[in-house]
Parts: C-alpha cells; structure tokens; sequence
C-alpha cells in the first residue's frame, strides 16, 4: 500500500488527547525551567533529573524512582568525594595516575553495590550524578550538593507529572 492510499485511523479525539498531552507536558517542562531559574539551580540539572527518572521506569514504581534518586544524591557525594581523593593523590602520583586510579576504583565500588544490594542498582543513577558535580564546576560544599539535588529533584517532579498526566490522558474513553 502506497502511503498516499493509506487512510488516517487516528481519531480527532486522539488526536486532540495528543496535542492536549504535548501541550501539557511542554507547560510541565516549562514550568520546571521558570522553577529551576527561580531557586537558582542549574537549569540543566532539572533535565539531568528528568533523565533519570526516565531510565528507571517512568514511575511506575515510586519505590524504584526513590532508589533511582537515591542513587543520584549517592553519585553527587561520590563525584565529589572521588575529586578531593584525585587531589590528594596528584603530589605522590601525579594527575594521570590518580585519575585513573579513582576512576578504576569508583568503578569497582558501584558495580559492586550494584550486585551486593540489588534494589540500588541504578548504575546510570550514580554516573549522572557525578557528571553533574563534575560538569557543575562548583566547589565541594553542602550548598553544591543541596543545589545539584534540588535540580534533580524539580526534574523528578516534571518528569511524574508528565507521565502521570499522559496516563491520564492515555486512560481516557475514547470513542
């Protein structure tokens, strides 16, 4: 079947769910930025959030999306624990040893966890956090982390709103 003979199955009132869904969520995103300007939080830290919510199961479970952020306030503190030991080691071994050795042993510690406490095997959970310490260039403070999380945490809140309101949506009779 050419694609100029096929026939348009989608409802308008599908079709109206969807742009209703898109819209919504481009307001939930929008919203979630004037929010991350407001307490001052790096707006791309929301969406480092939003992320992460999205990896692990859009929400379904709140018991796996609280893991799953857990995880990501656990990887900030070890984003910012792994700097202050690549620091400390720089004088003895020098920057490209002690970056590879911190490297090798952040590795090894959350793929361990990972097998030893099955329920915080949110490995990209802990990655994304220490990206985004990394990527912050803020110092090591309890305001970086409290910063950083707040983002994450307004991401966490878009990104369930948004599934929880295409759920919605997607629940709706139609017909």
């Amino acid at each position: 079947m050419s694609g100029s003979s096929a026939q348009n199955t989608v409802s308008p009132r599908i079709t109206l769910l969807l742009i209703v869904g898109v819209a919504a969520t481009s307001i939930i995103a929008a919203a979630a930025t004037a929010a991350s300007l407001w307490l001052e939080v790096p707006l791309w830290m929301m969406f480092v959030g939003w992320v992460n919510f999205s990896c692990h199961g859009h929400g379904a479970n709140m018991k796996t999306t609280y893991r799953a952020f857990l995880c990501l306030f656990l990887g900030i503190l070890m984003g910012m624990g792994a700097h202050v030991v690549v620091h400390s080691l720089v004088p003895a071994i020098g920057l490209t040893a002690s970056l590879i050795a911190v490297v090798f042993a952040i590795a090894f510690i959350l793929l361990s966890f990972a097998h030893l406490q099955p329920s915080f095997h949110k490995v990209i959970a802990y990655y994304l956090g220490m990206i985004s310490f990394f990527a912050s260039e803020l110092a090591i403070s309890a305001e970086t982390f409290i910063t950083l999380s707040v983002g994450g945490v307004l991401g966490l809140l878009a990104g369930w709103m948004s599934v929880n309101l295409q759920s919605r949506l997607n629940n709706m009779k139609v017909g």
